[in-house]
Formats: structure tokens, C-alpha cells, sequence
């Protein structure tokens, strides 16, 4: 955390403009005001996850055969990914003139993305993209009249690290850290194809549903940077990157209108992910007698999951697939 305020102001004669006076011989830092203490912040998230290979059909504007030779024009369907609220809340504490502060956050966000089209007026308009087990055990790959889409993920990650601080001249900080991350992940989707026809079988209904829950804690590394603009007010940059190991539950279930049932569960199986995170924007903070700050922050971020798809099908040739949040973060911080 970067700590921005009590900017003291020079006059420089041949530019006509103002720089931040330099720290005291013992000052925590070259624009601080506080020596230590504690500081909380919380952010409003307004963030779209986007998850890769969740596409579940093809949907063409006219009636599609399965018979040789297939001609059709046709546009991939998938979630609809839009931006949902969220949250993130820091506790900190700065250990003054050693420059080294501790903090803790934790950052929660849900989505639920759903798509579905056809009708009964387009036969046969949908090719399913993911293969489904027919009655008689035969893999096919099967058009219906109509599809249905709902994916759910729920996030909770937290942040441990310790960080310090580095000033290079009047305007411009750096602070490296280390620490932990470990991440909640529950992850549901349901898919929905209704007047399905296949070239063995046929069903008023198909259904797929799977769950991939994953938790991880692994260390991470990273860096924040701060351009001070002045009268309180800085530019930030902050990056990192993680590694974190844990375990994934994962289950698939196939329902059929005909009373058919497949399920395939693979639990507490082991896996290594990697996790990244950018962020900018612009931070203005102000003390207040030298004992509080109080601060205020705009900014966009990206935080970035590989390969974290673990949805299995009767068949899937893609099973791949990286989870990423994009989107806005307003906060407000208060150190004591």
C-alpha cells in the first residue's frame, strides 16, 4: 500500500510549476504523513468474468441436417458475460520509518451468465458443440429446436503479503512485496437442449450439468508503483503474479427425457494454477493533523486464471479453458 499524502510544495523558478517537498532525514517516506499505524480500505468491484469453452451450440436461421452433405451457416452461442458487483476489504498495518508494511484483503465476487436460443419455429436450428451419450451408449453429436445456457461462479480469494517501500526522487514510488494467495473457486453450469435428434436417437429434453469447485494457497510476488502528481494526487500501476496448488472437485451428471442417466465424478484431484493481476488508475488522499489519513481511488484491473475450465463432458475435445475478470474498482481507505 503506498501512502500518498501531506504532498509539501516547492516552486521551481524556471519551469513556473510545483514538486513535492522532500521527507525529513527520519520520515517514513518522501509524501507521508503518518509514522505507522493501521489502515482499512474497502472497494466497490464492478467486474465481468468470461470463462473460455463455454460455447454449447451452433444456431443457424434455417433447419439443419445431420445427413452428408451438411450445409449451413451458422454463429457460435454462449453466455451471455456481463459485469457484476463485488467486493474487496483490506487490513493493514505500516511500520513507520522502516518502510515495511503488512497487509490482508479479501476479494468476493458472483456471476451468473445465462443464454439460450431457437424455437419451435426453426426445427433442428442448434448443432450441440459438445457431444452427448446417446440411449444405446453411442457418442453423437445431435441438433435440437432450442438451447439453454446458466453458468455460476462464486469467488473468494485472499491476499497475505508484506511489501516495501521505495522512493526514486521527488515523484515516483515502487513497492515490491511477497506473500500468499489462496482462492475459493465454485464453478456450476448447466446446459438445456430441448427437441433433440440425433441419427440414433431422439429426446424432448437433454441436460447437462457440472460442478468444478477448486481451492488453492500458494506464494506470489509482485509490485506496485506510484506516480505523484501532486496536491494529493498519484497515478498507480500494481501487478503480481501466483502460483497456487490445490485440490478440485468435480462432478458431470446427463439427463435425458427418456429417463436416462450418466454420471461421472472425479474428486480431490490435485492441480497447480497460476494467477495474474494488473491494475491502474488514479489514487487522492489527504491527512489530517498528522494522526488519519483519508483516501480515494478509481481504477481498472484484470485478474487472470489459467486454464482454470475443468468441466468434463461425455466428450470434449477442448478441455481447456481460462477464467478472467475485467472491470472497474472505487475505493476508500482511512489509515489511524
Amino acid at each position: 500500500m503506498i501512502f500518498l499524502t501531506n504532498i509539501g510544495f516547492c516552486n521551481d523558478p524556471t519551469k513556473n510549476i510545483h514538486f513535492p517537498a522532500p521527507a525529513a532525514p527520519n520520515g517514513h517516506n518522501a509524501v507521508s504523513c503518518m509514522d505507522g499505524g493501521f489502515s482499512l480500505k474497502g472497494e466497490f468491484l464492478w467486474w465481468r468474468a468470461q470463462m473460455g469453452n463455454l460455447d454449447y451450440a451452433f444456431k443457424s436461421g434455417t433447419t439443419i441436417s445431420l445427413v452428408p452433405p451438411i450445409v449451413a451457416s451458422t454463429k457460435i452461442r454462449e453466455p451471455d458475460f456481463s459485469f457484476d458487483p463485488g467486493v474487496r476489504l483490506s487490513l493493514g498495518y505500516d511500520f513507520g520509518k522502516e518502510r515495511a508494511d503488512l497487509f490482508l484483503k479479501w476479494t468476493y465476487h458472483y456471476t451468473d451468465a445465462t443464454d439460450q436460443t431457437g424455437n419451435s419455429r426453426t426445427s433442428g436450428s442448434l448443432i450441440s458443440t459438445k457431444d452427448l451419450i446417446s440411449e444405446n451408449g453411442v457418442l453423437v453429436i445431435t441438433s435440437a429446436d432450442s438451447g439453454k445456457i446458466q453458468w455460476q461462479t462464486r469467488l473468494n480469494m485472499f491476499d497475505l503479503n508484506m511489501g516495501y517501500e521505495y522512493f526514486i526522487g521527488p515523484r515516483f514510488s515502487v513497492r515490491p512485496f511477497m506473500g500468499l494467495k489462496g482462492t475459493w473457486i465454485d464453478m456450476d453450469t448447466a446446459v438445456n437442449y430441448q427437441s433433440v435428434t440425433g441419427p440414433t436417437s431422439s429426446f424432448s429434453s437433454v441436460r447437462f450439468k457440472n460442478k468444478a469447485d477448486y481451492w488453492g494457497v500458494g506464494p506470489q510476488v509482485g509490485v506496485d508503483g506510484s506516480f505523484h502528481l501532486g496536491w494529493g494526487f498519484s497515478i498507480f500501476s500494481n501487478s503480481s503474479i501466483a502460483f497456487v496448488y490445490g485440490n478440485y472437485d468435480q462432478e458431470f451428471k446427463q439427463t435425458t427425457s427418456a429417463g436416462g442417466r450418466i454420471t461421472a465424478k472425479h474428486d480431490s484431484f490435485s492441480r497447480q494454477r497460476a494467477i495474474g493481476a494488473i491494475a491502474i488508475g488514479l489514487n487522492w488522499t489527504h491527512c489530517f493533523s498528522n494522526h488519519y489519513l483519508l483516501g480515494f481511488n478509481l481504477g481498472w484491473e484484470g485478474q487472470y486464471f489459467w486454464n482454470q475450465y475443468q468441466f468434463r463432458f461425455a466428450k470434449d475435445s477442448t478441455y481447456h479453458g481460462d477464467l478472467t475478470y475485467t472491470g472497474l474498482n472505487a475505493g476508500i481507505r482511512f489509515d489511524f
